[in-house]
């Protein structure tokens, strides 16, 4: 018998939150997305052309290691080892960095149809998740500072040295 009330009752308090949720994703929706940090609140801030130059490592999802030398004129040089392979070397012709995007050029030195012949993504300030292509193929690249790596691998070694023996 009073079911019947509190079933509506339910259903006024579900409705009032939904009404609340759907005014909050427009909210977030209006504000154009701006990306935070989870802990500060603050927006992420671009990260400028200077602070992409410099040299930057790392592997594909099929295990081929990236080595990236940004110069501050805009050319530089890529490396690259496919697993159990050997290193390929080209020269960065130029590398222009507009707002969120990084776009590298390559040339090939010698003769290699299937190189790479461009790298391009989101840059950032420790690490850059970058699309490397060639001639028919492409593969996601996550490259970080290798300055940032070589400090942080010689902190933990120091700390493995530092155990009793």
């Amino acid at each position: 018998m009073g079911n019947e009330h509190l079933g509506s009752g339910i259903m006024n308090v579900c409705t009032k939150h939904a009404a609340t949720a759907g005014l909050v994703l427009a909210a977030f929706l209006l504000s154009g997305c701006q990306s935070q940090h989870p802990q500060s609140g603050k927006r992420a801030r671009s990260v400028p052309a200077e602070a992409i130059v410099g040299e930057w490592g790392g592997f594909s999802g099929e295990h081929d290691y990236y080595l990236m030398n940004l110069r501050q004129d805009g050319s530089g040089l890529l490396g690259y080892m496919p697993h159990q392979g050997t290193a390929t070397l080209l020269r960065i012709s130029s590398w222009k960095h507009a707002g969120d995007h990084l776009i590298v050029v390559l040339a090939p030195i010698g003769e290699n149809p299937k190189a790479v012949q461009r790298v391009e993504g989101s840059p950032g300030w420790l690490n850059m998740s970058l699309i490397v292509s060639g001639q028919g193929w492409h593969r996601r690249v996550d490259f970080h500072r290798e300055d940032d790596h070589e400090a942080r691998k010689a902190a933990i070694k120091a700390v493995i040295d530092g155990l009793p023996k």
